[in-house]
């Protein structure tokens, strides 16, 4: 793209179009690349490689409301976070699933007995593990890694 690349269109097409969904069709085969198009708003990322019948599964699986990674790519990017989830402790892990499925601190430190301050404390420690900033990243995280929802089709 001349004068922005696809990433940066993202936020741009979101104020346009709040309801759209984007996917973004790149010949970069990266999973840098495929979560910085989604951090910035993307509901899918196909490789411009992928033949005709993946581009209309891709298609269908945005116009459900669902995501889209190529599948080139989803096996190198489950091996990635396969391996920061297996840096989580089990406390950890639970605590991120709760998150996941809508629990706040104070109910999750109820249903687990611990303290806020506990839970915090496990919140913090996983979110600067996984690199994730907000609830919606820890969900998608979770989807991702079979925690919790079905994942990524």
């Amino acid at each position: 793209m001349p004068e922005l690349s696809g990433v940066e269109a993202i936020p741009r097409i979101r104020e346009v179009a709040p309801g759209a969904r984007i996917l973004i069709v790149s010949m970069h085969a990266t999973a840098g690349h495929v979560r910085a198009a989604l951090k910035a708003g993307a509901d899918g990322y196909l490789l411009k490689t992928a033949d005709e019948d993946e581009f209309l599964v891709a298609i269908r699986a945005l116009l459900k409301g669902r995501k889209y990674i190529s599948t080139e790519l989803t096996g190198s990017m489950n091996a990635e976070a396969a391996s920061k989830a297996d840096s989580l402790t089990p406390k950890e892990k639970m605590v991120l699933k709760l998150i996941a499925e809508g629990n706040s601190n104070k109910d999750i430190a109820a249903k687990l007995n611990l303290s806020v301050k506990t839970i915090d404390t496990h919140r913090t420690s996983f979110m600067k593990k996984l690199d994730l900033h907000n609830v919606r990243e820890v969900t998608r995280f979770a989807m991702q890694n079979g925690l919790v929802g079905d994942g990524i089709d």
